[in-house]
């Protein structure tokens, strides 16, 4: 999906406002057409569906706020799944929880970095790239993604779980188990792992907006089980869970839902503690790699430099010999030439003593670092 492809409709009440925005979006080469509130909007929008590539709205306008034009695209299933991003002022855990339960995917605050603004619509750009050709794929697995289920009872799916996950040898195939285990029940989910080397986001739609990501995090903040409408997140030291259909109107399969998923969770959390485990451990060896390579380097520099004064006490010496052959000198005199010579001869010896020495230490040191690792 080129940039010309992707039309962006610009949905804001104020003409100066939109304008600006009109005109930043067409210098990073976007088409754009103006909406001055959702009403209009969703007109230009019911016209033509499948002409646009992003929303970009204003939160509070006349006639239709920025959540209520929201909700209204992601319900229609002809426009649903345009991205969409809110720009406000209100920047909040409770205004962007809106924003997401809305269907939103990204937020923007207010005063806009234009810089920002830009970035984001690439960053749209790119996943509606990937979720059109994610559905393709969705279309054509979809019989077998509905197959029957291997145990009838929640408890027999969540040991099928455990089962799946051991065999799990990272956190996409961890992941790719749970919506395994999340479409059996009709649920819509995503997860963010947070890793020895950074956080790393999963959702079983495809990538995972940046909106979605930052409301995770801040979920994260929340209880064990935090709900929002809908919505529940689960927060684990190494994960949070984030289920986006959770039964609400019905309590005792809500109830239900709740005690499956914690079971899950649980086996979540023992094979990402693992894994997490293992990843630590290889790093370890990496370590331990380039410590034993760095200090076998330092000790052939030292046994170099050894050999470098051991030919240049052999050279010497010749030399002093030659020289006092020819320089007719007294014995007095070459007694004092000697006695300096033999005196240099035992400094250097007490430096190859002490070099010797700082070869047992790194030999030493060799032994600890793989004491310390557990390489031997």
């Amino acid at each position: 999906m080129t940039k010309n492809e992707f039309r962006i409709l610009i949905v804001e009440d104020d003409d100066v406002v939109a304008q600006a925005y009109a005109v930043l979006v067409e210098m990073e080469g976007y088409p754009s057409t103006l909406a001055a509130d959702g009403v209009q909007a969703l007109a230009l929008l019911q016209e033509n569906p499948n002409g646009y590539g992003l929303i970009v709205s204003d939160l509070i306008m006349p006639n239709m706020d920025g959540y209520e034009l929201c909700r209204a695209v992601k319900s229609n299933d002809q426009t649903k799944d345009i991205p969409f991003i809110i720009i406000s002022s209100l920047d909040t855990l409770e205004k962007k929880l809106k924003g997401f339960e809305a269907g939103a995917d990204d937020f923007v605050p207010k005063p806009v970095d234009s810089k920002i603004l830009a970035a984001k619509i690439e960053r749209m750009r790119e996943i509606r790239a990937k979720q059109v050709a994610l559905n393709a794929r969705l279309a054509e697995s979809q019989q077998v993604a509905m197959q029957a289920m291997t145990y009838s009872s929640d408890l027999g799916l969540v040991l099928e779980f455990y089962s799946k996950s051991l065999s799990a040898k990272s956190l996409e195939e961890l992941a790719s188990c749970l919506f395994d285990f999340m479409a059996q029940h009709g649920l819509r989910s995503s997860i963010q792992f947070h890793t020895p080397r950074g956080v790393v986001n999963f959702s079983d739609r495809g990538p995972m907006s940046p909106l979605e990501a930052n409301v995770i995090e801040m979920g994260r903040q929340q209880t064990r089980f935090f709900d929002f409408e809908e919505r529940t997140f689960i927060n684990y030291v190494e994960f949070t869970l984030l289920v986006k259909n959770m039964p609400v109107k019905d309590r005792e399969k809500y109830g239900m839902v709740k005690d499956t998923l914690g079971n899950l969770c649980n086996a979540i959390e023992a094979r990402t503690k693992a894994l997490f485990a293992n990843d630590i451990e290889q790093r370890r060896g990496e370590i331990v790699a380039t410590l034993h390579e760095m200090m076998a380097d330092m000790r052939q520099a030292l046994k170099g430099i050894q050999q470098a004064n051991i030919n240049a006490i052999s050279e010497m010496s010749n030399d002093l010999d030659e020289a006092m052959m020819t320089l007719g000198l007294t014995g007095p005199q070459e007694d004092e030439i000697r006695e300096i010579a033999a005196k240099t001869l035992r400094k250097i010896d007490d430096t190859f003593d002490r070099a010797q020495q700082l070869e047992q230490k790194f030999e030493q040191a060799q032994l600890r670092l793989d004491t310390i690792f557990g390489t031997k």
